[in-house]
């Protein structure tokens, strides 16, 4: 998880895996929030912006909630990447995705999460079962789901590597 959250604490605060000891390995995650941040999350910002307006202004409040706190301000200054723009805080990136059915407790139930499959892979799909359907999946698309409602999992790609990119916000910050 890259960015910010609040997960039992007072004030938000910088996620653990975004502070790696290693300097190669902070270096890389900030090279990949960059990549990510100029060719998908710019893109995204204005869709939701112009689809889902109110849902945009709660994320806004949340960021500039949290960009009110100097500890905030400061990793920020250190590390520019970890601020992921006007609406998103936090950013769950995994090889492959989660197989098993789930509800993402940790997320507020009244926004939406945002799911971006990248990679080279074929043969995926999201599966949302209390609906009965699925969803294919290719390379770059986004999908949107109020992951804390709607149980969901992806199977795995029939072939090629997937990394899974999933921007929520933090239910406790809201």
């Amino acid at each position: 998880h890259l960015g910010t959250w609040q997960h039992y604490q007072d004030v938000p605060y910088i996620t653990k895996d975004s502070l790696p000891a290693s300097p190669a390995t902070r270096a890389a995650i900030d090279a990949f929030l960059v990549f990510f941040k100029e060719r998908i999350l710019g893109k995204l910002t204005n869709v939701i912006i112009a689809q889902y307006p109110e849902m945009a202004a709660t994320m806004q409040l949340v960021t500039e909630y949290i960009r009110s706190f100097p500890h905030i301000q400061e990793a920020f200054r250190e590390r520019p990447a970890l601020d992921l723009g006007p609406l998103f805080t936090c950013a769950a990136v995994s090889v492959g995705g989660s197989d098993r059915t789930h509800l993402d407790w940790m997320d507020d139930p009244n926004l939406l999460a945002w799911v971006i499959p990248i990679g080279e892979f074929s043969g995926s799909s999201i599966c949302l079962p209390q609906l009965r359907c699925k969803y294919r999946v290719r390379p770059g698309d986004v999908f949107g789901l109020a992951s804390r409602r709607l149980a969901h999992r992806a199977e795995l790609p029939v072939s090629g590597r997937r990394v899974v990119v999933t921007l929520f916000t933090d239910r406790t910050l809201v």
